[in-house]
Parts: C-alpha cells; structure tokens; sequence
C-alpha cells in the first residue's frame, strides 16, 4: 500500500465516526483535522 493510500485509509477510519454522528452535513473539516491531527495540507493534498 503506498503512503498515499495509507494516509487515505487513515482519515477514513478517523472519520467514519464522525460522519455517523454528525453526518455528512454537520461535519466541518476543522472535525477531521481534529479527528486525524492533520495539517490541511494532508487532508487534501
């Protein structure tokens, strides 16, 4: 699995609850990038 694709699965798995709790609407990036430790950078890049 390259690192990219690692990263991906990553940010799932930390965000995954974050959408059944919230959903996809009620979730801000700000929640991901808490949720993973992010830089926005890593998220989208």
């Amino acid at each position: 699995m390259s690192k990219s694709e690692q990263t991906k699965q990553f940010i799932i798995e930390k965000a995954a609850p974050i959408f059944n709790k919230k959903g996809f609407a009620g979730t801000s990036m700000n929640d991901i990038l808490e949720a993973t430790g992010l830089a926005k950078g890593g998220v989208y890049g």
